[in-house]
Protein backbone atom coordinates (compact mmCIF):
# COMPACT_ATOMS: atom_id res chain seq x y z
CA UNK A 1 0.00 0.00 0.00
CA UNK A 2 1.28 3.45 -0.85
CA UNK A 3 0.44 6.16 1.64
CA UNK A 4 -0.21 9.61 0.18
CA UNK A 5 2.15 12.31 1.40
CA UNK A 6 0.42 15.15 3.23
CA UNK A 7 2.11 18.30 1.97
CA UNK A 8 0.45 20.36 4.71
CA UNK A 9 2.00 18.27 7.53
CA UNK A 10 4.62 20.17 9.52
CA UNK A 11 6.05 19.59 12.98
CA UNK A 12 9.01 21.47 14.38
CA UNK A 13 10.79 18.65 16.16
CA UNK A 14 13.44 20.96 17.62
CA UNK A 15 10.67 22.87 19.41
CA UNK A 16 9.30 19.56 20.74
CA UNK A 17 12.75 18.68 22.13
CA UNK A 18 12.96 22.08 23.83
CA UNK A 19 9.43 21.72 25.23
CA UNK A 20 10.42 18.34 26.69
CA UNK A 21 13.06 20.09 28.79
CA UNK A 22 16.17 19.95 26.60
CA UNK A 23 16.99 23.45 25.50
CA UNK A 24 20.71 22.71 25.01
CA UNK A 25 21.68 23.63 21.44
CA UNK A 26 24.35 20.92 21.46
CA UNK A 27 21.81 18.09 21.49
CA UNK A 28 22.07 16.06 18.26
CA UNK A 29 19.64 13.65 16.64
CA UNK A 30 21.34 10.43 15.49
CA UNK A 31 18.97 7.61 14.46
CA UNK A 32 15.29 6.74 14.14
CA UNK A 33 13.51 3.39 14.57
CA UNK A 34 9.92 2.74 13.57
CA UNK A 35 8.31 0.90 16.48
CA UNK A 36 4.68 0.41 15.50
CA UNK A 37 1.93 2.41 13.82
CA UNK A 38 2.55 6.10 14.50
CA UNK A 39 5.31 5.54 17.09
CA UNK A 40 9.01 6.11 16.48
CA UNK A 41 12.09 6.01 18.72
CA UNK A 42 14.77 8.63 18.16
CA UNK A 43 18.27 8.35 19.58
CA UNK A 44 20.06 11.53 20.60
CA UNK A 45 23.48 12.64 21.74
CA UNK A 46 22.84 14.83 24.80
CA UNK A 47 25.68 16.70 26.49
CA UNK A 48 26.08 15.15 29.90
CA UNK A 49 28.14 15.71 33.00
CA UNK A 50 30.61 13.04 31.82
CA UNK A 51 32.48 13.70 28.59
CA UNK A 52 32.28 10.94 26.01
CA UNK A 53 35.49 9.37 24.74
CA UNK A 54 35.90 9.23 20.97
CA UNK A 55 33.13 10.16 18.53
CA UNK A 56 29.87 11.22 20.15
CA UNK A 57 27.44 8.31 20.53
CA UNK A 58 23.72 8.46 21.30
CA UNK A 59 23.09 8.41 25.04
CA UNK A 60 19.34 9.04 25.28
CA UNK A 61 16.15 7.96 23.51
CA UNK A 62 12.86 9.73 22.91
CA UNK A 63 9.51 8.38 21.73
CA UNK A 64 7.40 10.37 19.34
CA UNK A 65 3.99 9.89 17.86
CA UNK A 66 3.97 11.43 14.38
CA UNK A 67 0.19 11.81 14.24
CA UNK A 68 -0.50 13.33 17.67
CA UNK A 69 2.86 15.17 17.58
CA UNK A 70 3.84 14.07 21.08
CA UNK A 71 7.49 13.79 22.13
CA UNK A 72 8.82 12.40 25.40
CA UNK A 73 12.14 11.19 26.75
CA UNK A 74 12.06 7.51 27.64
CA UNK A 75 11.87 6.89 31.38
CA UNK A 76 13.68 3.90 32.90
CA UNK A 77 16.87 3.96 30.82
CA UNK A 78 20.27 4.57 32.42
CA UNK A 79 20.91 8.29 33.00
CA UNK A 80 22.25 10.00 29.87
CA UNK A 81 24.83 11.84 32.02
CA UNK A 82 26.65 8.51 32.49
CA UNK A 83 26.80 8.06 28.68
CA UNK A 84 25.24 4.63 28.16
CA UNK A 85 25.69 3.34 24.62
CA UNK A 86 23.02 1.73 22.46
CA UNK A 87 23.34 -1.10 20.00
CA UNK A 88 21.13 -1.66 16.97
CA UNK A 89 17.56 -2.42 18.03
CA UNK A 90 14.55 -4.34 16.76
CA UNK A 91 10.88 -3.50 17.15
CA UNK A 92 7.99 -5.89 17.65
CA UNK A 93 4.45 -5.63 19.01
CA UNK A 94 4.72 -1.95 20.00
CA UNK A 95 8.01 -2.42 21.83
CA UNK A 96 11.62 -1.58 20.99
CA UNK A 97 14.26 -4.06 22.16
CA UNK A 98 17.58 -2.25 22.41
CA UNK A 99 20.99 -3.29 23.74
CA UNK A 100 22.36 -0.89 26.35
CA UNK A 101 25.93 -0.86 27.63
CA UNK A 102 26.92 1.07 30.75
CA UNK A 103 30.46 1.68 31.97
CA UNK A 104 31.50 -0.89 34.55
CA UNK A 105 28.32 -2.99 34.23
CA UNK A 106 27.17 -5.95 32.18
CA UNK A 107 25.20 -4.91 29.10
CA UNK A 108 21.48 -5.62 28.96
CA UNK A 109 18.54 -5.59 26.58
CA UNK A 110 16.03 -2.91 27.52
CA UNK A 111 12.41 -3.13 26.43
CA UNK A 112 10.83 0.21 25.60
CA UNK A 113 7.03 0.40 25.46
CA UNK A 114 6.11 2.94 22.78
CA UNK A 115 2.69 3.85 24.17
CA UNK A 116 3.91 4.63 27.70
CA UNK A 117 7.43 5.85 26.86
CA UNK A 118 8.93 3.68 29.58
CA UNK A 119 11.80 1.19 29.51
CA UNK A 120 12.41 -1.87 31.62
CA UNK A 121 15.63 -3.81 31.95
CA UNK A 122 15.38 -7.23 30.41
CA UNK A 123 18.07 -9.83 29.78
CA UNK A 124 21.51 -9.00 31.21
CA UNK A 125 24.49 -10.59 29.44
CA UNK A 126 27.94 -11.36 30.85
CA UNK A 127 29.94 -9.50 28.21
CA UNK A 128 31.63 -6.17 27.67
CA UNK A 129 29.14 -4.91 25.06
CA UNK A 130 26.12 -5.84 22.94
CA UNK A 131 26.29 -4.15 19.55
CA UNK A 132 23.04 -5.38 18.02
CA UNK A 133 20.03 -7.58 18.53
CA UNK A 134 18.13 -9.59 15.93
CA UNK A 135 15.35 -12.10 15.59
CA UNK A 136 15.53 -15.40 13.78
CA UNK A 137 12.46 -16.61 11.97
CA UNK A 138 11.53 -19.68 9.96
Amino acid sequence: MVWPFDKSYYWNLESAVTAAGSADAKIKFQRVYHIDGDYFALTYVRPGTTTQKGPAQPNDIAILNAVTKTFQWVKGLPDFNANPTFGLAIAEDGKLFIPVTETGKNPAIYIIDAASGTASKGLEVEASEITAIGKLSK
